[in-house]
């Protein structure tokens, strides 16, 4: 993947950049440097909000032909996000580090965070199922509203009730532990529930992406990193990447 489009589209630091910000220019070239090695005295101090801070501007300021450097200040970002308890975004640093710098070391580390359905681990099976259900579902009630964020506490703590009360059923039709990722991401997306707001939605709203029959999990993925699909770029969203925005 080209390295200026993946800085471009990597949503957590494009959205606070300001409108005319060049990334990577020439007056920049040691200033990301020192940004970096500030934000590494910090994460060795347990100073994670100041870290990130630095971590943000250095991204930002690297030439997009350090490729190396990139890569390490990725890897640090997302080590910074996962200890602010930003788990999604986290792993998407750490994809956007591997996309440019294949390291053994993180291939190891992505690989061992996450669970079959490209999502972070969670203790059990059955939570990383829960997890991946509820994800869908989120983002299905999302993409139905114009804002496409949760615009209060109380909303969003009716969906998840809503939510758990199919799950619930869900678990009662379905020995989930019979069947393979592809089958449960499937069982997933066919639950259709009858959100208040979806009541509301128009003909034309996005449909949501469904495994096709005689899809290969294992496959690599398309962008190059090596990695196979479901843990890529066809993963399921952790949940709090679809949340960025509400209240």
């Amino acid at each position: 993947m080209d390295i200026p489009v993946l800085l471009r589209f990597f949503s957590p630091l494009r959205r606070e950049l300001p409108c005319g910000v060049v990334i990577g220019t020439f007056k920049d070239v040691r200033e990301h440097e020192r940004l970096l090695r500030k934000a590494v005295r910090h994460l060795a101090r347990h100073r994670t909000r100041e870290a990130l801070s630095l971590l943000k501007r250095c991204v930002t300021l690297c030439p997009s032909g350090e490729k190396a450097f990139l890569g390490r200040a990725f890897h640090l970002l997302g080590i910074s996000l996962r200890r602010m308890g930003a788990c999604g975004p986290a792993l998407r640093a750490w994809l956007a580090a591997y996309r440019i710098r294949k390291e053994p070391r993180l291939r190891r580390r992505i690989l061992s965070s996450l669970n079959e359905y490209g999502m972070l681990k969670q203790h059990t099976p059955e939570q990383d199922d829960w997890k991946a259900f509820y994800a869908i579902q989120v983002r299905r009630y999302l993409s139905s509203k114009r804002s496409a964020h949760f615009s209060s506490r109380a909303e969003k703590d009716m969906i998840d009730q809503l939510i758990w009360e199919y799950w619930r059923d869900v678990r009662r039709m379905y020995d989930l532990s019979s069947l393979s990722t592809t089958q449960k991401l499937q069982v997933f997306h066919d639950v259709e529930i009858v959100f208040p707001w979806m009541v509301f939605i128009p003909p034309e709203a996005t449909p949501l992406e469904v495994p096709t029959p005689g899809f290969a999990p294992t496959r690599k993925c398309t962008c190059g990193s090596g990695l196979p699909f479901m843990l890529c770029c066809g993963r399921t969203k952790n949940s709090d990447e679809l949340w960025i925005g509400s209240f």
